[in-house]
């Protein structure tokens, strides 16, 4: 599966600021057909000394700061970040108002008590790291005990039942993986697994699937279970089932609504934009910083 749009065939409309730059889709446009950033030699300014002459993927991969700047992958990551974050809170009131809704329709249908006893899900979408010491799992050392260790995650959304039920939180973890990168091809040829299209996202589910284990909510002594959503995204645009169905969850905010297929196509063909658009900013920096 892949997002729409990764590979060029987004332009961003009438909309002028979601058009890309020229050097960025030349730099998107040479990786794709594995051409070099840089006709000539040149070394990237990290510490692996890499010859972009011979290596058309490496700013997608390389980790370091330059002249300053946060890395480019971060950048990348909390910009998708921010996009479903945003997306998911400008869903919020419509979803409450079709819950209300609902709600108010089963009422109708009631009387006395039981009328009164009907309430809506309320649904509130929340930033993770406003959550601090919140969410954990249990990790098993190698004495045979168990720690409690936390776990951080990107987009909290909580769908309140009213009545004084608990609450449930689905976590969401975004992250974007590199196809290209020593760790990842390491890990696939240690599984003895081909190297192809779509795996990198696949091991990134797996190590979320990990980190998110069995996990909870803490409040006070209570532990209430908590549902993980891994989004995790090839900068080639690859997604796994696991991720696609989290970006359905996400712009739906898990109601089933009329238009739900067109919002979960919104923002998919947003996050393609700002992934592609990294993709070339990454490589057209690496090649301009390099010596």
């Amino acid at each position: 599966m892949s997002l729409s749009g990764i590979a060029f065939n987004y332009y961003g409309g009438p909309d002028g600021r979601r058009r890309m730059d020229d050097a960025v889709y030349v730099a998107l446009l040479r990786a794709k057909l594995l051409i070099p950033s840089t006709a000539n030699h040149r070394t990237c300014a990290c510490t692996a000394r890499v010859d972009l002459s011979t290596d058309p993927f490496h700013g997608l991969c390389c980790r370091v700061f330059n002249n300053g700047e946060a890395a480019y992958a971060t950048k990348r990551s909390e910009e998708c970040e921010h996009i479903l974050l945003d997306f998911a809170k400008k869903r919020v009131p419509e979803v409450n108002a079709h819950y209300a809704n609902e709600a108010e329709g089963r009422r109708d249908d009631r009387v006395g008590r039981r009328a009164a006893a009907v309430t809506a899900d309320t649904v509130t979408v929340m930033h993770g790291n406003a959550l601090g010491g919140t969410y954990f799992h249990d990790v098993t050392k190698s004495d045979g005990t168990t720690q409690r260790k936390e776990v951080q995650a990107d987009i909290v959304i909580r769908t309140d039942p009213g009545n004084n039920q608990p609450a449930r939180d689905y976590l969401f973890d975004v992250t974007i993986r590199e196809p290209t990168a020593k760790k990842i091809v390491d890990e696939t040829l240690l599984q003895e697994k081909r190297i192809s299209y779509g795996r990198a996202s696949e091991i990134g589910v797996e190590h979320k699937a990990k980190q998110y284990a069995d996990a909870y909510a803490l409040h006070g002594d209570a532990r209430v279970p908590v549902t993980a959503y891994p989004i995790v995204i090839e900068s080639n645009g690859a997604i796994t089932k696991e991720s696609a169905k989290s970006l359905r969850f996400l712009a739906t905010l898990g109601c089933d609504m009329e238009h739900a297929a067109k919002k979960v196509q919104e923002l998919r063909t947003l996050l393609a934009y700002t992934v592609a658009t990294n993709n070339g900013l990454m490589l057209t920096k690496t090649a301009i910083n390099s010596t």
